[in-house]
């Protein structure tokens, strides 16, 4: 599996709509798509291939009655490199209103960040290996899965246990749990790294193994 860190900041961006019903669950409304040379998200990320991409899918999703929406099975595949790429970030706001900005989801790590007395940081993210990390559940035969980690900042600022410990980076892959999300009807952002690469991606958003819609950058 491949695994990248990214971070900057520089936009480009496509209008476009596009409305899918994915199932008895809920619709997802394309909105707009942004191409972003890295973005610029509550935390900070870094990337050593200074050429990466962010692609930033911008969907109104509706949920009936508030039913269960797995965040983590939506996924980015570049079928011309054979690259399946995981959410790099997910943010949303109830309506067409930044009011309320934040997660519909809770995100959690999927490695174990502690302290010098082996205690979890507190601004980050939950680490629970009993929430279930869907992504890798869904097959899509031939390809890689690539997925990117978050930089938090280092131990010292996060922890005044650490502040005369070696100074380490906190880093992890960040998921989201199958649940119900706060609102029936949400904007939301689906971030998903894109690699360099000799050949140009062709890229088509997924939402487990469902087929949403080819992605024009």
């Amino acid at each position: 599996m491949k695994t990248i860190i990214i971070f900057s900041f520089m936009l480009s961006q496509a209008i476009y709509s596009q409305t899918v019903n994915l199932d008895s669950i809920h619709t997802l409304e394309i909105k707009k798509i942004e191409i972003n040379n890295g973005l610029r998200t509550r935390v900070n990320r870094s990337s050593k291939k200074e050429n990466d991409k962010i692609i930033s899918i911008k969907c109104i999703i509706r949920s009936n009655d508030k039913d269960s929406i797995d965040i983590n099975a939506f996924s980015l595949i570049d079928t011309e490199n054979k690259v399946r790429y995981r959410l790099s970030d997910y943010q949303a706001h109830k309506g067409r209103s930044v009011i309320g900005f934040g997660h519909t989801h809770e995100s959690y790590l999927k490695s174990k960040l502690v302290d010098k007395k082996g205690k979890p940081y507190k601004l980050l993210p939950k680490y629970d290996p009993s929430k279930k990390d869907s992504f890798n559940t869904f097959k899509f035969e031939g390809y890689e899965n690539c997925e990117t980690r978050t930089y938090f900042g280092t131990n010292r600022r996060h922890s005044a246990n650490d502040l005369f410990e070696k100074q380490k980076r906190l880093i992890s892959v960040v998921y989201y749990p199958h649940s119900k999300p706060k609102w029936e009807q949400f904007v939301c952002f689906l971030s998903f790294p894109c690699l360099n690469s000799d050949n140009q991606p062709k890229l088509e958003l997924y939402y487990g193994n469902k087929f949403i819609s080819k992605i024009r950058k």
